[in-house]
């Protein structure tokens, strides 16, 4: 689960320069680390609207994936989407990404 995983705000970038780079090596180093299934996060609707889940590597995104009583917790809420992508998809995603480049 990376859903907590931020960025101080004057480390952030434009997405194509470090947040995307920056989440293919942690799923590199996940997959080497752990035997993981799925990474997957929780996201806020407002970075579905700017398909951040497809900049995060995930191939699986589902609106309203959880819903909350109310009130709702501080940080939480029922419009946010899972998205995740599993083992077998990640490693096919960055076979993808690095054959861009030739690396393989």
């Amino acid at each position: 689960y990376i859903g907590e995983l931020n960025f101080l705000p004057g480390h952030r970038g434009r997405r194509a320069e470090r947040l995307e780079p920056f989440m293919r090596i942690f799923q590199i180093l996940a997959i080497q680390k752990w035997d993981v299934d799925w990474i997957y996060a929780f996201i806020p609707d407002r970075h579905m609207q700017a398909r951040l889940d497809l900049v995060y590597g995930f191939s699986r995104a589902i609106p309203r994936a959880q819903k909350w009583r109310d009130p709702e917790p501080e940080v939480r809420s029922s419009t946010e989407w899972f998205v995740g992508a599993s083992r077998l998809e990640m490693e096919h995603m960055l076979q993808s990404d690095l054959a861009k480049f030739d690396v393989l």
